[in-house]
């Protein structure tokens, strides 16, 4: 299956072909230009993010970027980054890279 074909049917049938995730808002820098010193709220828990995957891996989703703050200040951060792995998913993680 060639690009065009396989954007033409992820078009036609609503096939999210990347997604980015803010997995958390908790990082270790104060970046004055990051929007994430801003938020604040509930973060999904990994059984949420493991359903999330779960879907998008079912819809044949192609990519994921884990993004938002330091992935590895949450708990189950690095567990999320192997699930994504495990699950064929094409993953990149956005990071401070200071931990």
């Amino acid at each position: 299956m060639g690009a065009e074909e396989i954007w033409d049917t992820a078009c036609e049938k609503n096939i999210p072909l990347g997604v980015i995730l803010e997995f958390t808002y908790r990082c270790n820098l104060r970046c004055k230009h990051c929007y994430l010193v801003k938020q604040k709220g509930k973060e999904l828990s990994l059984q949420e993010y493991k359903s999330i995957i779960g879907q998008l891996q079912k819809e044949k989703t192609l990519f994921m970027i884990i993004t938002g703050g330091e992935m590895l200040l949450k708990k189950n951060g690095l567990k999320l980054h192997l699930m994504q792995r495990k699950k064929a998913l094409s993953c990149s993680c956005f990071r401070t890279a200071r931990l």
